[in-house]
């Protein structure tokens, strides 16, 4: 546990340091060698960035909410300034607010 709480708190800090670094509108993903999905919208919130969970616990994420219909009605929207992560047996899927939206 210690270990993932370390991860988490290291991935937290590249989005953080990117969104001080990058000027303009993103949504970024990170997939690490373990399998771990991090996803992140820029405090912004120019761009759209939606996601759903599967009955079956499968988690997609897109731009547009029409690429996630086929999938289920329950879509959520990434707020701007959050991080989703997606851990790798798809057993946890976390937000964390890293920036307030501006």
């Amino acid at each position: 546990i210690l270990r993932e709480n370390q991860l988490m708190l290291d991935i937290c800090d590249l989005f953080r340091q990117m969104q001080r670094t990058v000027d303009g509108a993103f949504n970024c993903a990170y997939l690490d060698a373990e399998g771990n999905l991090s996803v992140y919208r820029d405090r912004h919130g120019f761009r759209p960035l939606h996601y759903i969970i599967t009955d079956d616990g499968f988690v997609f994420f897109a731009s547009e909410t029409n690429a996630l219909l086929r999938y289920g009605k329950n879509i959520k929207v990434v707020k701007p300034g959050e991080l989703i992560c997606v851990h790798k047996n798809l057993k946890q899927v976390k937000s964390t607010q890293l920036f307030t939206p501006q």
